[in-house]
C-alpha cells in the first residue's frame, strides 16, 4: 500500500470512529419518556405536554420540557446554583443556553426539585411566568467532591427534598407560605384537661396560612 492509500485508509477509519462517537453522544442510550407530573419538593406536581429524555448510562442525561399551572413566585435562592446542561440537538425543546440566560436575567425562576437523588446530583426546574418549565439534573457539590477524590462537604449525607421550599400553590390547592414551629405547649389545648401525652416530637412543618394565590 502506497502513502496515498495509507492516508485514505486512516482518514476513513477516523471518520467512522468520529461518526460512532457522535452517534453515541447524541443518540445512543437515550430513552424518550412522558409523564403527567414531576416530583418537586417531595410531592408530585401536575404538568402538561411533558416531553422528556433519560438514560441508565448517566444521571446527567435527564431533561424534560413541560407546561405547569403553578403560581409563579420569583426567587433568587438557587439562581447561582442552576447550570442547565446542553441536550442532544434533536431534543429541540430544551435550549440550555437560552434557559441559563433567562435565569440570570430574572426572566425565569428556579426550583430545587431534589437533592442527592441519586447521590451527588441535584434536579432543578426552571419556570417561566407563562407556564413553560424545564427540568434537568446536574452534578452538585457532593458529587464534585466525590469525583475529585476529596472529602464530601458537611450535610451531603442528607438528600431528598429542597432545602428552601418556595411559596407556591401545591397540587391540592393549598398555599405554602411560611414554616411554623409546632410545640407541645401550642397543642396542649387539643387534649382533655390540658394534659398532653408524655412523649412529644417538635419539628418545623408547612401549614396553610393564606388563600391560594391566583395566577397572573
Amino acid at each position: 500500500m502506497n502513502g496515498k492509500g495509507i492516508v485514505i485508509f486512516l482518514t476513513a477509519v477516523s471518520a467512522i470512529a468520529g461518526a460512532g462517537l457522535w452517534y453515541t453522544t447524541n443518540h445512543s442510550y437515550y430513552t424518550e419518556v412522558t409523564a403527567d407530573s414531576v416530583i418537586l419538593q417531595g410531592a408530585a406536581w401536575p404538568v402538561a405536554d411533558y416531553r422528556g429524555i433519560d438514560a441508565e448510562s448517566s444521571p446527567l442525561k435527564r431533561r424534560a420540557c413541560f407546561v405547569v399551572d403553578w403560581d409563579y413566585v420569583p426567587t433568587d435562592t438557587h439562581r447561582n446554583d442552576a447550570e442547565p446542561l446542553r441536550a442532544p440537538y434533536w431534543f429541540d425543546c430544551f435550549d440550555a443556553e437560552t434557559i441559563a440566560r433567562d435565569i440570570a436575567a430574572g426572566r425565569a425562576t428556579v426550583h430545587l426539585a431534589a437533592r442527592n437523588e441519586p447521590f451527588g446530583f441535584s434536579s432543578f426546574v426552571a419556570q417561566y411566568p407563562d407556564g413553560r418549565a424545564y427540568l434537568w439534573r446536574q452534578l452538585n457539590a457532593c458529587g464534585q467532591a466525590q469525583a475529585g477524590g476529596g472529602s464530601v462537604p458537611e450535610g451531603c449525607e442528607e438528600g431528598g427534598m429542597a432545602d428552601n421550599p418556595v411559596p407556591m400553590k401545591t397540587p391540592d390547592g393549598a398555599h405554602l407560605s411560611r414554616p411554623v414551629v409546632v410545640t407541645a405547649e401550642a397543642l396542649q389545648g387539643e387534649f382533655p384537661n390540658g394534659r398532653t401525652p408524655p412523649l412529644w416530637a417538635c419539628r418545623t412543618v408547612l401549614m396553610n396560612h393564606s388563600a391560594p394565590a391566583e395566577r397572573g
